[in-house]
């Protein structure tokens, strides 16, 4: 898919996605509407883990009064 256009005429971008299990990135194409969303959650799932991570790793709110 990678040169080709979508219906609306935009360009359908491709990217190397990492696979679990082999050594060989897998392209994937998307259109950008759809990237943008994949960026997105990826982001939120990031900070999700990141928040969650420091709040378990700082013990603050956990142990407090004791």
């Amino acid at each position: 898919m990678e040169g080709q256009a979508a219906p609306d005429g935009t360009p359908i971008p491709c990217r190397a996605m990492d696979t679990i299990g082999t050594r060989f990135a897998q392209k994937e194409c998307k259109s950008t509407k759809v990237w943008e969303d994949f960026d997105k959650l990826m982001a939120g799932n990031a900070r999700e883990q990141t928040d969650k991570i420091q709040r378990v790793g700082s013990g603050g709110a956990t142990t407090a009064g004791q």
